[in-house]
């Protein structure tokens, strides 16, 4: 559709300058994608579902980035999100937290949306990584790569 973001003044939202404002397009769209997809649209999604479907995810992908040896350590990749992605530092970055909620919270989590959601492209396959350290009952915060 072209919508960019604000290089085209328009995205998920309609920009006036650098201002996002609400667009009576996307609220639009939206409903019809999700009935040509079949996807029952909600208005009972709490903040926490909220926060497990798209941090569960981000920190899944981070521990397996640890273990494919992209970065060495849990806190380079806190830096990277807070320093270069704007994640808000006053949280730590996605590992600091992993290691705040508890790495068998998160498995048990990600399975569960596997099963709810459906999982047939793997999104909610919790990584080889993870899985041995909720095993084994190490923190994020101590893991290094041997």
């Amino acid at each position: 559709m072209g919508r960019y973001g604000q290089k085209t003044q328009a995205g998920y939202h309609w920009y006036e300058g650098r201002t996002p404002l609400p667009d009576p397009v996307v609220a639009s769209v939206c409903p019809e994608l999700a009935r040509e997809h079949g996807i029952a649209r909600r208005s009972d999604i709490k903040d926490q579902e909220i926060i497990e479907r798209l941090m569960y995810p981000l920190i899944n992908e981070g521990i397996q980035i640890l273990d494919e040896g992209i970065s060495y350590r849990p806190g380079d990749i806190d830096v990277v999100w807070t320093a270069g992605y704007g994640f808000p530092d006053h949280r730590g970055g996605p590992m600091f937290m992993a290691g705040q909620i508890g790495l068998p919270e998160i498995e048990k989590t990600l399975d569960h949306y596997g099963r709810v959601r459906g999982n047939e492209f793997g999104y909610w396959t919790p990584s080889s990584l993870l899985k041995s350290l909720v095993t084994s009952g190490q923190p994020i915060g101590a893991w290094t790569k041997g």
